[in-house]
């Protein structure tokens, strides 16, 4: 607790203004150094960071994604030289390990944006070396992770892919079970090879555990023109997302990207894949069970009590359903005029199909198939040719640009290692509201008897990739205590936590998911076709379990520290 209310209030002071740069006073010689190096305060604990308090958050902050300062971070510039004088300081003491590590990282990162490629290697593989000689409490895996990410993404830009596809395997293996970075090595993967196929085949390797994955690889089969992949894959995908902690209060998103639109939108495409895939009669049964989900979310409210009004909080909840429903229904409609085009279009004039095309208001992953599918039947029609290759060019293009990453991006996207203070517990909640706690809990969706479960694992100071990565624990553990061997994931998130009111203030992640639990030798007949997709329960947890709380087990041996519960 009392970092917590150091932190509190040293966001209140920099929010307020109180805090400035008098607070680098002459007792600390060299503190701007530190600073501009690694963006960090005077070294003054254990592991050599500043401690957690007015003075080291406004001026710097602890380097932890909970207090983001490398959102503010500049690189290059005469700071290689900041991180030589910080290495130097006698107050940086040669037990500091951390510290002295991260400091060396730092200076790789600014030596990399002057264009010093070899000396940033040489910076990092000495930062590494660091690292080596911490004690137990510090989690090196992190701290290496992120090594690896810079040195990755160095040699993609020197041209030498082949070592950095080993060193992306390297990274990614110490994280089988962080969606996040999962997610930063497909990233770099991309880089390394991005052709389409390789694409479809990095997002077909992680569907299992990500449904954000599996999400892509329908959108990007759809771009693609593989519409055998839509057609086994679309009828999957659930878009409505894991119930938020009680006491917090999501961010509101657009009417337009609710759940029930992003799934009508889904059912229209997996409808639309039946008629490309030649079983046509399978299209409206697809269209016409979404519609029947659209209409139940439009059922009126029961009327008040006799000489009572309506509730004004029903009344809204009521005109936002239906506003909702209503998006719902027009991207279904708009893949009905696209269904139908699409049965016409082989009997035909160009010009009319074009006219259609332009004018019928479709889905644009429609528009791009019957493009295709008319220059195929037009095959000397120059019009058709000329602009199919355009929207080919702009696909491509456009994934170009969205795997284009700078230097600034890697050096915010790292992983942060975890000291003792960090390190999460794993205990039960039960759904509690936590604001600087840890915990799991899970909640069922649904009546008595439901497989489907909301499960969650919150931490007020655990990094992000570690709370994702203890979020499929909880669910292992969650399967195994109710008597199921497996789950499906059929949705997760992660999400950063803020008090909101007179200051915004951090208060750590949650990790959520919707899971299906189920007994691999009775699998209900509907799941049948999802076998593949079952996450075995009792690997993942005894995976995490060795490699988080084995950890735990040295700490609590090492005489004169105490774990937090």
């Amino acid at each position: 607790m009392k970092r917590f209310y150091g932190v509190l209030l040293a966001t209140t002071m920099a929010a307020t203004g109180l805090a400035t740069g008098a607070l680098a006073n002459d007792k600390k010689p060299g503190l701007q150094d530190f600073i501009a190096c690694d963006r960090q305060g005077y070294p003054e604990r254990d592991d050599g960071y500043g401690d957690a308090s007015i003075e080291a958050i406004p001026l710097a902050g602890r380097d932890s994604e909970l207090f983001p300062v490398r959102a503010r971070a500049v690189l290059g510039g005469t700071r290689a030289g900041a991180c030589d004088r910080a290495l130097q300081n006698p107050a940086l003491l040669p037990q500091q390990f951390p510290r002295r590590a991260n400091l060396l990282r730092a200076r790789a990162f600014h030596e990399a944006k002057m264009g010093e490629f070899d000396k940033a290697m040489t910076s990092l593989d000495a930062a590494d070396a660091e690292i080596a000689k911490t004690p137990v409490w510090i989690d090196q895996d992190s701290f290496l992770t992120g090594s690896d990410m810079l040195r990755a993404h160095l040699l993609i830009e020197k041209g030498n892919k082949a070592d950095a596809a080993a060193i992306v395997t390297r990274f990614a293996a110490r994280w089988p079970h962080s969606d996040m970075l999962q997610a930063a090595a497909q990233s770099y993967r991309m880089r390394i090879d991005g052709s389409r196929d390789n694409e479809l085949a990095l997002l077909d390797q992680r569907n299992t555990r990500s449904p954000m994955f599996l999400y892509r690889q329908v959108a990007r089969a759809s771009a693609f023109g593989k519409y055998d992949v839509v057609d086994r894959l679309a009828g999957l995908i659930r878009t409505t997302p894991p119930e938020p902690l009680p006491g917090w209060t999501p961010s509101p998103r657009p009417r337009d990207q609710d759940p029930l639109v992003l799934d009508a939108q889904m059912a229209g495409l997996w409808a639309y894949a039946a008629l490309v895939q030649g079983h046509p009669a399978d299209a409206a049964p697809r269209l016409d069970a979404m519609r029947a989900r659209v209409a139940a979310t439009m059922t009126p409210p029961p009327p008040p009590p006799e000489g009572k009004q309506q509730r004004k909080s029903v009344t809204e909840d009521y005109q936002l359903r239906l506003s909702i429903a209503g998006y719902a229904n027009r991207a279904l409609d708009q893949w009905a005029a696209a269904i139908k085009l699409r049965g016409e279009i082989s009997t035909m004039e160009s010009e009319a199909a074009f006219a259609k095309i332009e004018t019928g208001n479709l889905p644009p992953p429609a528009i791009l198939d019957l493009i295709r599918t008319l220059a195929l039947l037009d095959k000397d029609n120059p019009e058709a040719k000329a602009a199919i290759g355009q929207f080919e060019t702009m696909i491509d293009g456009e994934a170009q640009k969205a795997r284009y990453v700078d230097l600034i991006d890697v050096y915010r996207a790292i992983p942060d290692l975890m000291t003792k203070a960090e390190l999460p517990g794993f205990k039960r909640s039960d759904g509690v509201w936590l604001t600087n706690d840890n915990g799991y809990s899970a909640k069922r969706e649904g009546p008595e008897g439901s497989d489907i479960w909301t499960v969650r694992f919150t931490h007020a100071w655990a990094p992000a990739h570690v709370v994702d990565e203890l979020l499929e624990m909880a669910c292992a553990k969650y399967a195994r205590d109710k008597g199921y061997d497996g789950f499906i994931l059929l949705n997760r998130q992660l999400i950063q936590r803020n008090y909101t009111g007179y200051i915004n203030a951090p208060a750590g992640y949650e990790a959520g998911a919707r899971v299906r639990f189920v007994r691999k030798a009775a699998l209900p007949a509907e799941l049948e076709g999802e076998r593949w997709r079952i996450v075995d329960a009792a690997t993942t947890f005894d995976e995490i379990y060795a490699k988080h709380f084995a950890q735990q087990a040295k700490i609590k041996a090492e005489k004169g520290y105490k774990l937090r519960p």
